[in-house]
């Protein structure tokens, strides 16, 4: 699944199959049977931090963000097409909010669940990837709304998020 995604294939299908494996496995602990010397992860911030380790989870599905609106961008502009954001869809099965809205899902849902926080870089990508160059309104009000529950309910690395509210939340336009 992880090389779908990085070469940009089956991408919508594979992040919701990643988050269902995912929530398969126990959220704290270990089974109650004595298998706990096992050789892979039984619970879910285990096997999240593996995904993180060995794919660069974040980092990928950051990447893919970013792609993603590159390819938006560039069509818009190849095309002259203005649709609506519900009307587009460029892998013909989800239109460009569900795209949007489920790679934020799956990357606040690996932040929260595996406590990762996002890094400096990651938050700068998604910031001027939707934020400062939105195809769609909707595009910044999705960035605005994902902060805000990431501030909430993962948080952030101190200094990369007060140096990234600096930087970029305070001097957007």
């Amino acid at each position: 699944m992880m090389e779908e995604i990085k070469q940009d294939q089956h991408v919508m299908i594979s992040l919701k199959q990643m988050r269902e494996i995912c929530t398969q496995f126990s959220e704290h602990g270990y089974p109650h049977n004595n298998i706990s010397r096992m050789s892979y992860p039984l619970n879910r911030i285990g096997l999240i931090d593996i995904l993180e380790k060995k794919h660069k989870l974040t980092r990928v599905i950051t990447e893919n963000l970013c792609h993603y609106m590159d390819n938006t961008r560039r069509y818009r502009d190849e095309t002259k097409k203005i649709l609506p954001p519900e009307d587009y869809y460029p892998d013909g099965h989800f239109n460009h909010n569900q795209q949007i809205n489920e790679r934020l899902i799956f990357l606040k849902f690996t932040l929260k669940e595996g406590r990762l926080y996002l890094g400096f870089d990651y938050m700068k990508m998604i910031w001027i990837s939707l934020a400062e160059q939105a195809v769609y309104p909707h595009d910044r009000e999705q960035c605005f709304r994902w902060f805000a529950e990431i501030i909430d309910e993962v948080g952030f690395d101190l200094k990369a998020g007060k140096e990234f509210f600096q930087n970029h939340f305070m001097k957007l336009e």
